[in-house]
């Protein structure tokens, strides 16, 4: 399965457990703050790396994302185990498509003659 297909299935997973919990603008914020983190090549490449054990990648989740909630921390170290810590950005894309969708924003193009 492509890579955005399982993005797509952790986003709705992520999108359906916070509208039950009443916390759709706490995971938004929280997966923003996990891309921030994985935007460091250096952090994402600690998180990749096989020669890094795992309790030691939690350890660094742990130090850079201590104040996200402790099922987005869950989610992070899961995606790790599975190889998916580059997945982060498009489950955040997706997440916020979903949370667009649920409050009735959708995207548009908008061409004019004249720039605005």
């Amino acid at each position: 399965m492509p890579k955005k297909a399982y993005a797509r299935r952790y986003a709705q997973a992520v999108f359906e457990l916070a509208l039950e919990k009443k916390e759709l603008d706490r995971w938004q914020a929280d997966l923003q703050k996990m891309v921030g983190a994985v935007s460091d090549e250096t952090f994402l490449a600690a998180l990749e790396s096989p020669k890094i054990k795992f309790d030691d990648k939690s350890r660094l989740l742990t130090a850079r994302l201590g104040d996200v909630s402790p099922l987005a921390l869950n989610l992070a170290r899961l995606l790790i185990a599975r190889s998916g810590a580059g997945m982060i950005g498009e489950i955040a894309a997706e997440y916020q498509r979903l949370l667009d969708g649920y409050h009735g924003i959708q995207a548009a193009e908008v061409i004019t003659a004249v720039p605005i």
